[in-house]
């Protein structure tokens, strides 16, 4: 939690619980919301069961891909700062 709001990780946690209990529509909110904050673990959302009902809805395939870019983007601007000659 940040200043009192869920932080991007905290929404996923949330989200994979609403889809669990089958409450697909508040899930994929929740989800995007999650990659909103800064959570773009794409492979995380792609892998977990209890996500898994969501898998053919188009708007989960839509956050999927956002979260796709947004872990692309970072991968490249790590790359561009010399990240793996620092960090390794």
């Amino acid at each position: 939690m940040i200043g009192g709001r869920l932080d991007g990780e905290a929404l996923y946690y949330l989200a994979r619980s609403y889809a669990r209990l089958g409450d697909t529509a508040q899930a994929l909110t929740l989800l995007e919301r999650s990659v909103a904050g800064g959570f773009s673990c794409y492979q995380v959302f792609v892998s977990d069961q209890w996500l898994a009902p969501l898998a053919n809805d188009r708007r989960f395939t839509a956050v999927v891909d956002r979260a796709r870019e947004v872990s692309a983007a970072a991968r490249h601007a790590y790359e561009g700062a010399g990240g793996r000659q620092l960090v390794g």
